[in-house]
């Protein structure tokens, strides 16, 4: 599952954007990958494991 949102392009400020990716992993449980920043710079990356599928989807909807 994938959220991908961006503010508006507009003159006065560059747009930014917030990723969310749910992906299951080798070992049974899930990660939650957050990726924001500016569109055009280097952005940042944050990994969360969760134990199961609900805590992560719980997790991502709470930031959407």
């Amino acid at each position: 599952m994938r959220i991908y949102m961006q503010t508006p392009i507009g003159e006065d400020a560059t747009p930014r954007y917030y990723h969310l990716h749910l992906q299951e992993d080798l070992l049974e449980g899930w990660t939650l990958i957050r990726e924001w920043g500016r569109i055009g710079t280097r952005g940042h990356m944050l990994i969360e494991p969760h134990r199961d599928e609900g805590e992560a989807i719980t997790a991502l909807m709470r930031l959407a």
